[in-house]
């Protein structure tokens, strides 16, 4: 289980404080509603902790009453989704939605809307993914309009460039 408490560091950015590390936080503005135990932030945000980066347009992260860190949700616009990035693992990892739920307890991220994971050079498109980041496992759903896709390459084959 993470832990985190609160911390600021300057009107700009915010570093939350895990016992993985300290989230640091950088964003356009925010805003701190302290009975609400809720950070809003707003404008080209980016997180980074440990192995993880978050890229959103907003960004809400909230605790619990002994102001630990349980909960991140990151909206994209309809432009640019919301990611996560994995930094640190063999296989370049993106995971890419409309909206990502980062719950701190269960080490899960759940993408909703117009998804997509990268991973290394495979592909899965879906309307929703789950990503638990501990198993290092997925599940992935359907919408009304269109099926979970797949795209997997065998070792050896012509790789396509992935986006950045």
């Amino acid at each position: 289980m993470v832990v985190a408490t609160l911390g600021w560091l300057s009107p700009t950015a915010a570093a939350v404080t895990t016992n993985e590390g300290a989230w640091e936080v950088q964003s356009d503005s925010y805003e701190i509603l302290l009975d609400k135990r809720q950070i809003t932030y707003v404008g080209n945000v980016v997180a980074e902790q440990g192995e993880y980066r978050i890229k959103a347009d907003r960004m809400l992260a909230f605790f619990n009453e002994n102001n630990e860190l349980i909960r991140l949700e990151a909206d994209g616009t309809s432009k640019v989704q919301a990611e996560l990035e994995a930094l640190d693992q063999p296989q370049k990892t993106r995971l890419l939605g409309d909206r990502l739920l980062y719950d701190m307890h269960e080490d899960r991220v759940t993408a909703r809307g117009h998804t997509k994971l990268f991973r290394g050079t495979d592909t899965m498109d879906a309307h929703e993914l789950v990503y638990n980041l501990l198993e290092e496992r997925v599940v992935a759903m359907r919408s009304n309009d269109a099926r979970v896709k797949v795209v997997m390459y065998p070792e050896g084959s012509t790789k396509p460039v992935i986006p950045e």
